[in-house]
């Protein structure tokens, strides 16, 4: 969870920019930079925001939209970024304090990003409830999701496989990328992880720089702040690529994997 403050990247920025008075730039206008900072940075690099919640997946159908899922924090999310992955089933979400808390005792079955091309060239029939049978037959509450759809094309949609029958609770483990709510006044917390407080105050800058770009002086120093705001996420995404897990998992022969899979 962040600590850094709004005033924290704007007394940052008040250096650089050399207006530790707020003659130029008021605290107020400063303020909308340092949101502007935040959703930038969660659109360049989704995981900056990302989200892992209990998802009670839409009945009667394939499609799940984030705003029409029901998460344990309340409703939809109206405000999502897009969608990162869907986990696992969860089975042991028995109560309203159980939704609430988040509990994810009783975990299920994992689930599989598949191509939609696969499911629509064997199963054509998969999205409709009433034509849908065998493994594609709609799943009711204590069933599991097998697999699930995401197209780029629609960031805030997926499909799960089989769909949900009619009247019945099926939850997911989901993450997703949500756009951060904006500080109300510099005192707030940030709502993206500290590390990215350095970038955001090289964005400030270049926002606040642009207000006198018609100097030649300034226009330079708005742009620099801007080529090192995007050399910042872009190494962050490149580091982050280099020392994740994932990167590591090498399988050498068919037979290692044979037994990773039968958890040996």
């Amino acid at each position: 969870m962040a600590t850094t403050t709004g005033t924290n990247i704007i007394d940052r920025a008040r250096v650089i920019l050399q207006d530790g008075g707020a003659v130029r730039w008021p605290d107020s206008e400063l303020l909308l930079w340092v949101n502007d900072a935040q959703r930038e940075i969660a659109f360049l690099k989704p995981d900056a925001s990302s989200v892992n919640d209990i998802a009670k997946l839409r009945a009667n159908t394939t499609k799940q939209t984030m705003s029409g899922i029901e998460i344990t924090s309340g409703g939809g999310v109206p405000n999502a970024n897009r969608i990162l992955r869907v986990v696992r089933n969860i089975h042991a979400v028995g109560g309203a304090s159980d939704f609430a808390d988040n509990n994810s005792d009783g975990a299920g079955r994992a689930i599989r990003l598949v191509s939609r091309e696969i499911l629509d060239s064997q199963d054509p029939n998969w999205h409709d409830p009433s034509a849908a049978t065998g493994s594609s037959t709609f799943v009711s509450t204590g069933g599991n999701i097998k697999h699930y759809v995401f197209d780029e094309i629609d960031p805030t949609t997926f499909y799960v496989y089989p769909g949900v029958a009619s009247g019945q609770s099926v939850y997911v483990e989901l993450i997703y990328s949500a756009v951060p709510a904006a500080l109300s006044v510099k005192t707030d917390t940030i709502n993206i992880p500290d590390t990215y407080a350095n970038t955001m105050v090289d964005y400030v800058c270049y926002r606040a720089l642009s207000k006198d770009a018609e100097f030649a002086a300034n226009a330079q120093r708005s742009q620099a702040h801007l080529v090192a705001f995007n050399n910042t996420l872009g190494i962050k995404s490149s580091l982050d690529n280099r020392t994740s897990p994932n990167s590591t998992v090498v399988y050498t022969n068919s037979a290692d994997q044979a037994r990773i899979q039968a958890g040996q």
